[in-house]
C-alpha cells in the first residue's frame, strides 16, 4: 500500500436487490465508527437471509448505510437509466449521501456509457481495477481459483487480469476520463 500510496479502507461490496431479476453492485467504505457498525449489520443481513443469492434489499441500504460512501456500479441499470424509479433511486441516493457517492467505472468496455450516466444524474465517477494478486506471476492462481468458483474447466488461458495497478496505470488505461 505504501508503495503505491494507498490509503487502507474499512468496506464491504454488496449486492442491492434492484428487482426479482436484477441486482446492483455497491461498494460502501465506513466514514466512522458508525459506519463501521453500520457495515457489519448490513453484512449481517445479507448473510442471515434464508434465500439463495445473498442481497440487501434497497430499504436496507438507506436504513444501514448512513455513515458510508458509497461507489455504486451501474452498468446493471445502465439501460434503465431515465426510467421513473431509477431517476427517483438517484434523487434518493443523492439526499442521503450527497457528496459521498461516486459511480464506479469499472474497467473500460462501459466506461463511455457510465461517464454519460454519471455527468446526466451530475455525480462524480471512480476509475476501480479488480486485484486479487500484486504481481502478474499470482494472476494464473487467481484465474485458476475464479474458475474453481465458477465450476468451470480451466484451460490454462488468462480469464481475466486481476493484478494491482500503479497509479500510471490507471491514468493510461483510464485516459479518456481524468476525472476519474
Amino acid at each position: 500500500c505504501k508503495q503505491y500510496r494507498i490509503v487502507p479502507l474499512i468496506g464491504s461490496e454488496f449486492l442491492v436487490k434492484w428487482n426479482e431479476n436484477t441486482f446492483l453492485s455497491v461498494m460502501l467504505f465506513a466514514k466512522n465508527e458508525t459506519g463501521y457498525q453500520q457495515l457489519l449489520r448490513l453484512l449481517w443481513i445479507a448473510w442471515h437471509r434464508k434465500e439463495k443469492n445473498i442481497f440487501i434489499t434497497v430499504p436496507e441500504l438507506f436504513k444501514y448505510g448512513k455513515e458510508t460512501v458509497m461507489v455504486l456500479d451501474v452498468t446493471s441499470i445502465l439501460s434503465s437509466i431515465s426510467d421513473r424509479r431509477t431517476i427517483s433511486f438517484f434523487d434518493r441516493i443523492q439526499q442521503q449521501w450527497k457528496n459521498d457517492i461516486y459511480l464506479e467505472m469499472k474497467g473500460t468496455e462501459k466506461a463511455k456509457d457510465i461517464y454519460l450516466a454519471a455527468q446526466r444524474l451530475q455525480l462524480p465517477v471512480v476509475a476501480t481495477w479488480e486485484v486479487r494478486c500484486l504481481e502478474k506471476k499470482e494472476n494464473m492462481i487467481a484465474n485458476l481459483l475464479q474458475s474453481i468458483k465458477e465450476e468451470t474447466v480451466w484451460d490454462g488461458k488468462e480469464i481475466a487480469d486481476y493484478v494491482m495497478r500503479s497509479e500510471e496505470e490507471m491514468k493510461q488505461l483510464f485516459s479518456s476520463f481524468p476525472e476519474a
